[in-house]
């Protein structure tokens, strides 16, 4: 597996500790023109088996790290291709999380703020970026795809990540805070899961 940060200039010394604690890969947008085209220069980053996208606003679970062997095994055993880890304010979604459900399905996929994609679905990315009507937004871009392939997102719960709205946008994208954050992250979901599991970090 490997980690990748999306990023800009600006914003390379928040997201230090990310990179040192996943040894994460960072793509600086240095084209600046939008965020479809920044994640388009990331899909030729070489990897194995499954990337972990973040985006530079990202808040992320404390512990994530130990806990990410056991989605992606989780992943492969139930053949899912993409994981979120957050997602905006959803109805359907919030009714599962309360009703106790781990994961469920991720319906009009939006935002790449926190990413688990096999190597299967980058290289479904690969194969449509060309042919895609998308060409601003990277989340819709990953949304035409999962369309076009038939392909089920996911997303964990709860959210193991959250939006830092208070970090200012650089491409105008938080005009809406409120919906850009979520309502389901629990920053110390496995710190508390590991107290009652013998620090056993299995789904």
């Amino acid at each position: 597996m490997i980690t990748t940060i999306q990023a800009c200039e600006e914003r390379l010394e928040r997201i230090q500790p990310i990179v040192k604690e996943f040894d994460a890969v960072v793509h600086i947008d240095r084209k600046r023109i939008n965020s479809f085209e920044s994640f388009k220069d990331m899909l030729d980053i070489e990897f194995d088996d499954y990337r972990f996208h973040l985006q530079d606003d990202v808040i992320l679970a404390t512990d994530l790290k130990l806990y990410l062997p056991k989605l992606i095994e989780f992943m492969k055993y139930r053949n899912m291709h993409v994981l979120s880890l957050f997602c905006p304010v959803r109805r359907s979604i919030s009714v599962a999380y309360f009703t106790g459900m781990r994961v469920t399905e991720y319906y009009n996929y939006l935002c790449n703020i926190a990413t688990l994609f096999s190597k299967d679905f980058i290289n479904m990315l690969k194969l449509h970026v060309n042919s895609s009507k998308e060409r601003y937004a990277d989340d819709i871009f990953v949304e035409e795809v999962l369309n076009k392939t038939r392909t089920v997102a996911y997303v964990h719960l709860p959210t193991l990540a959250q939006h830092d709205t208070s970090v200012e946008s650089l491409n105008g994208h938080n005009s809406s805070k409120s919906f850009m954050r979520t309502n389901l992250f629990e920053k110390d979901f496995i710190v508390e899961m590991n107290k009652y599991d013998n620090n056993d970090t299995s789904m």
